[in-house]
C-alpha cells in the first residue's frame, strides 16, 4: 500500500511539475519591432532571402522621414538555441523536398511569454520566392498585431485610472489611457491629454461633430474638419499658430473594424501653422448612430530629434485599437 501511494506521489508531482514548467516560460527577449528569422546561408543568398530582407524592412507608412517597418536580424539553424529561441518575433524558413506544397503556422508563446512565432516550410528556394510573395501581407499583419497587443496589454495593464474615468463620463467610452499622460483639456465635444518628454510628445485627442450623411466619412470632410476643430483646440507656442493638417504630403486613407464597427483610418503628417513643429498622426473616425454623431480618437507624435517615430506611432494606434463604446442600458 506504501509503495502505491508514494507512486501515485510520485507521478503527481511529475504532472505539476510539467505544469509549472509551462507557467514559467521566460520573458521575450530583442525589442520593440525586431523580428529574428532563422534561415541557413543559402537561402538567404537567395532571390527568396533578398526579398525577405525587403518586405520586413520595407518603409513604414506615413512617417516624415523613412524608417524600416521592422528591424531584420538573422541566424542559422545550427545557432538557433539558448536565448535566440525566446526572441519575441521569430520566423523559422525551412526547405523539406520531401513535402509536396508550402506550409505556414503561426504559434503564440512557443518558447517564452508574449512571444509571437511563424514557420515556414518549402519544397524548394524558387517556391519559396511564390510562396512569401503571396503571404507577405498575412505575415507582416501578424507580426504588426502582436506588437500592438503587447502594448494594448501593457497600457490595460498600467493606466491612468483618472483620465480613463474621465473619457467615460465625458463620452461614454473606453480608452486604455497608459499612466504616463496628463490632461490638457476635456469636455464632451473635445479632450487633449499629452505625455511630455524630455525629447519627445505624445498627444490623444477625441472630438466630435454631427453626421450629415454618406460624404461625412469621405477624406476630404473628415480632414477639414478635423484642421477647423484643431485651429479652435489646439495652439502653438508662437502668438496666433495653431495645429493643422500637413496637405502637400497626401494622407492614407482606409476602412477598418474598431469595436465591431466599420470606422474610418486616417495616416498623415501634421504641422503647426505659424511655427517650425510637426510630425505624424493616425485618426480614427467612429459612427456614433445612436446620437447622428462622428467620433474621432486621434493619436499625434513629436519627436524632432531623430526618425525614432515608429514605435510612438505603434503606441498611439494601441490606444485607439482599445475604443470602446460604453453600453449603460
Amino acid at each position: 500500500m506504501k509503495h502505491i501511494l508514494l507512486a501515485l506521489l510520485t507521478l503527481s508531482l511529475f504532472f505539476l511539475a510539467c505544469k509549472n514548467e509551462k507557467l514559467i516560460k521566460p520573458n521575450p527577449t530583442g525589442n520593440a519591432g525586431d523580428i529574428l528569422v532563422v534561415v541557413n546561408d543559402s537561402i538567404k543568398k537567395s532571390n527568396a532571402g533578398q526579398f525577405i530582407k525587403e518586405f520586413i524592412q520595407q518603409p513604414m507608412l506615413g512617417l516624415p522621414q523613412e524608417e524600416p517597418l521592422f528591424k531584420l536580424l538573422t541566424a542559422p539553424h545550427r545557432e538557433f538555441d539558448g536565448q535566440l529561441m525566446t526572441f519575441r518575433n521569430i520566423i523559422t524558413i525551412n526547405i523539406n523536398p520531401k513535402v509536396k506544397k508550402d506550409s505556414i503556422a503561426f504559434y503564440k508563446d512557443l518558447w517564452a511569454k508574449d512571444q509571437s512565432v511563424a514557420r515556414i516550410i518549402s519544397p524548394s528556394k524558387e517556391q519559396l520566392l511564390l510562396y512569401l510573395k503571396n503571404n507577405e501581407i498575412k505575415l507582416i499583419g501578424y507580426f504588426l498585431s502582436a506588437e500592438r497587443k503587447r502594448n494594448i496589454d501593457y497600457f490595460k495593464a498600467y493606466p491612468n485610472a483618472e483620465l480613463v474615468d474621465v473619457i467615460k463620463k465625458d463620452w461614454n467610452l473606453y480608452l486604455a489611457i497608459p499612466n504616463t499622460f496628463k490632461k490638457n483639456k476635456s469636455g464632451n465635444d473635445f479632450s487633449w491629454f499629452s505625455e511630455e518628454g524630455p525629447v519627445h510628445s505624445l498627444g490623444l485627442i477625441i472630438y466630435s461633430f454631427n453626421y450629415v450623411g454618406e460624404g461625412t466619412f469621405s477624406k476630404e470632410y473628415l480632414l477639414n474638419k478635423r484642421d477647423s476643430v484643431l485651429r479652435i483646440n489646439i495652439p502653438g507656442s508662437a502668438p496666433g499658430s495653431y495645429m493643422s493638417t500637413e496637405h502637400q504630403v497626401k494622407p492614407i486613407y482606409k476602412t477598418l473594424m474598431v469595436d465591431g464597427d466599420n470606422s474610418v483610418e486616417i495616416r498623415g503628417l501634421w504641422k503647426v501653422e505659424g511655427d517650425i513643429m510637426g510630425g505624424p498622426f493616425i485618426s480614427h473616425a467612429h459612427h456614433d448612430t445612436l446620437n447622428s454623431k462622428v467620433i474621432v480618437t486621434e493619436g499625434y507624435v513629436y519627436s524632432p530629434e531623430k526618425p525614432n517615430k515608429r514605435n510612438f506611432m505603434w503606441q498611439m494606434e494601441a490606444i485607439l485599437y482599445t475604443y470602446k463604446k460604453i453600453n449603460n442600458n
